[in-house]
């Protein structure tokens, strides 16, 4: 007997062809998939901007304009920016910024793969450009060279932008361009501008607290900001000092004594400005919208940066005349309250047809960059306040005068949906027939609900 070979079968057969089809259909969508990723660096690099090095330290000035499209407010960097050398800048600030944005950035040439890699597998999951991935090089090419906008083409040029940086200076170099370039809030660019706006020193005296609380600032300058969000500033200054400590630059005792030290905010430093309360109004708004439409990796620097032209609704010959008033002082009593508080006001002035917004004042006196502003911060609610504007006011313009009589009784109305609304005087008292003057003096709700 002669053995013979068994033939595959038909459904084997197949098999092995649908596998070798399959495989070259991957192998193909791989290789465009490469050729395509490589004409895209290819032509990013074609328009990579010049590499200026005078461009490592500049900023476009962003213009403000009032209802008549004159220009009222210039919001810009460079005059807020004091350049110094790395030697002036301690090392905790140093370490505080490594620790936090960087950490392997005396190790990497210009990039972080392992950090790219998590962040596109984060991106590609979520189906949105969110999660960054980009070292202190990166960031000062971005910042230096390219536009602020979220795209995968300029995440390209920023990258061989950072190789360039990386072959063109030494590392120490980059970081003192970095250190001295990036944005912090309040007008402050540069970590001595910072040092100065928020707690009234030079850089080079900044306690490891303050410093933990600087680095943690630049993720978000709005929202991080000391004068504005103590809290944020703080939890965010935390995880600035543990990620120190897990790097070994501080140790654990250190991070938690930073982390309890009470910091003194140099919060008097701010300049008179016209306009002040209205322009940063102005600037919140502004920093909302462009948040909302998700254009830009920082709102805020491209406030500062990017010399936007921003339009109000602001009548500046109104908003001049609203803080002479408020400037003058004789309008306001100038006692002040047993804790020697100076008793307060804000107002705003808008066109009712529209809801236009002609002036605004926050306070007695403008005092702070980006301070409270009680036109629009202080949310409380109006109470009695309210009776003058909308019963008395209206009252006396009709011709009723304050010696009109009414009879603060009880009274009862129907609300429509069957049930009854019985209003009451705070202090629970009902005084009978009484003059207009009398119900204001003792804010009487029921003479008020009467009239």
């Amino acid at each position: 007997m002669h053995a013979h070979p068994s033939r595959p079968s038909k459904r084997r057969r197949r098999s092995s062809r649908l596998r070798r089809g399959l495989l070259t259909v991957l192998a193909v969508a791989v290789a465009l998939v490469l050729l395509g990723a490589a004409a895209f660096v290819i032509q990013a690099a074609r328009t990579l901007p010049q590499f200026d090095p005078n461009q490592l330290g500049g900023a476009q000035t962003s213009i403000v304009f009032d209802d008549r499209d004159q220009a009222v407010a210039r919001l810009h960097a460079t005059e807020n920016r004091i350049q110094v050398p790395l030697q002036r800048i301690p090392a905790s600030l140093v370490n505080a910024f490594l620790a936090i944005e960087d950490q392997d950035f005396y190790r990497h040439h210009g990039i972080n793969l392992r950090r790219i890699a998590g962040a596109v597998i984060v991106n590609l999951t979520r189906q949105e450009r969110a999660q960054g991935a980009s070292t202190l090089t990166q960031q000062l090419a971005r910042l230096s060279f390219l536009y602020p906008e979220k795209t995968y083409e300029r995440k390209v040029k920023e990258i061989l932008l950072a190789f360039k940086l990386e072959m063109t200076y030494s590392k120490d170099e980059i970081l003192q361009f970095y250190l001295n370039k990036v944005y912090f809030g309040e007008g402050a660019y540069g970590v001595q501008a910072a040092a100065q706006t928020f707690f009234g020193k030079d850089v080079e005296d900044l306690s490891l607290a303050e410093s933990a609380m600087l680095a943690g600032m630049v993720q978000s300058p709005a929202r991080l900001s000391p004068f504005k969000n103590l809290e944020a500033a703080r939890a965010r200054q935390q995880v600035v000092l543990k990620n120190m400590a897990r790097c070994g630059f501080i140790t654990e005792e250190e991070a938690a004594a930073a982390a309890a030290q009470v910091l003194q905010l140099n919060r008097g430093s701010g300049e008179s400005a016209p306009y002040g309360y209205f322009v940063d109004t102005v600037i919140e708004e502004a920093d909302r919208v462009l948040r909302a439409q998700g254009v830009f990796d920082n709102p805020q620097e491209a406030l500062y940066h990017q010399g936007l032209h921003i339009y109000t609704t602001m009548d500046s010959s109104l908003q001049r005349y609203a803080e002479q008033l408020y400037a003058s002082g004789q309008y306001l009593p100038a006692r002040t309250s047993p804790t020697g508080q100076v008793l307060q006001s804000a107002m705003v002035l808008l066109d009712h047809h529209d809801g236009a917004v002609k002036a605004l004042v926050g306070g007695r006196k403008y005092e702070l960059k980006r301070g409270f502003n009680r036109a629009v911060d202080a949310y409380r609610q109006p109470g009695s306040a309210f009776k003058p504007l909308v019963v008395y006011g209206p009252a006396l313009e009709k011709g009723i005068m304050p010696t009109l009589v009414l009879d603060d009784a009880p009274v009862s109305f129907p609300n429509g949906d069957g049930t009854i609304w019985s209003p009451k005087n705070s202090d629970g008292r009902f005084r009978g027939p009484i003059p207009m003057r009398t119900a204001v003096q003792y804010s009487v709700n029921i003479f008020a609900v009467k009239l």
